[in-house]
């Protein structure tokens, strides 16, 4: 349910991996919705010299005699020398698009890293990792997301390719990398629902507000139009679904990326069916973007 002012959506893209067909499911894309389109222990020994006569090696001094041995030789076991790491630096990550894969938006959250197969972890840029080994060393960096747009649910996302590449590691020297994330290539892409010809929700319910395809400039996201759902005030409920009906095989990966921005709440869900019923099922709740009633603030959730 949407109450009053602006929504916008757009470039909404369903990306499908393809897996071995299962058993079919029909499915509504229902949106409820808006402008649419991650203490040293130190051993000293002084040069004076301890006298020992042999018939003064009792068992005690013998014990004595064998703990220093133990302790001088186990200094160079517990401080043993190490040699500097290699630093590897990101600030940024760029993203590149094939023909026919939809809009370049992203939003990558975290990203993955590992080098020769070790999983370093999660990072935020930009940071700065230590790499240890020295010499050639493959890194491999991954894109994450928030999944649902939810923080706690953060995944490597499946569509986008890793990064690799091979370092040279220097000890003490550091590396800056770039990473660029590329969707799969065996992917299907559903790039309809951009609203470049036309808007495609329809009204589903006694609505109180308006759907609509805006080529306003100020507030499109990129192209030439977007989608825009309004409710003036005084109105308080708005539901529309998309005029579609979507075929979608069970087993398989699907994800909906959806660009948006919203001056208040809104929920994004479906409505399968299976057997001849028709079935809503809420997904998501979508939180304001922004408090203004025209300028819009964009952001995207997979």
């Amino acid at each position: 349910m949407i109450h009053k002012d602006l929504r916008l959506v757009n470039r909404i893209v369903i990306a499908n991996q393809k897996k071995p067909s299962g058993s079919a499911i029909f499915q509504e894309t229902c949106v409820i919705a808006v402008l649419l389109n991650i203490l040293f222990l130190h051993a000293v020994v002084g040069p004076e010299k301890v006298p020992v006569q042999k018939k003064d090696l009792t068992p005690m001094k013998l014990i004595y005699s064998l703990f220093a041995c133990v302790l001088l030789f186990g200094c160079s076991l517990i401080d043993p020398q190490e040699s500097l790491p290699g630093f590897v630096e990101v600030n940024t990550y760029g993203f590149d698009i094939g023909p026919n894969q939809g809009s370049a938006s992203n939003l990558v959250t975290e990203h993955w890293f590992s080098v020769n197969d070790n999983i370093l972890g999660s990072y935020d840029l930009p940071c700065s990792m230590p790499i240890l080994e020295n010499g050639s060393a493959r890194l491999r960096v991954q894109a994450g997301i928030k999944n649902n747009g939810v923080g706690s649910t953060r995944i490597r996302y499946p569509f986008y390719q890793p990064y690799d590449t091979v370092l040279q590691v220097v000890p003490g020297q550091n590396i800056s990398v770039t990473p660029v994330y590329r969707y799969y290539a065996n992917l299907d892409f559903d790039n309809s629902r951009n609203f470049e010809s036309g808007n495609f929700f329809v009204s589903y319910g006694n609505n109180e507000g308006v759907s609509e395809s805006t080529s306003n400039q100020d507030i499109v996201f990129e192209g030439n139009r977007s989608g825009a759902l309004l409710l003036d005030d005084g109105a308080n409920y708005l539901l529309v679904k998309d005029i579609n009906t979507l075929s979608l095989d069970a087993g398989n990966t699907i994800f909906l990326e959806m660009n948006y921005s919203c001056n208040n709440s809104f929920m994004l869900g479906s409505y399968v069916t299976t057997g001849g019923i028709a079935r809503k099922t809420p997904m998501i709740t979508i939180t304001p973007t922004t408090s203004a009633a025209t300028a819009p603030t964009w952001n995207k959730s997979y």
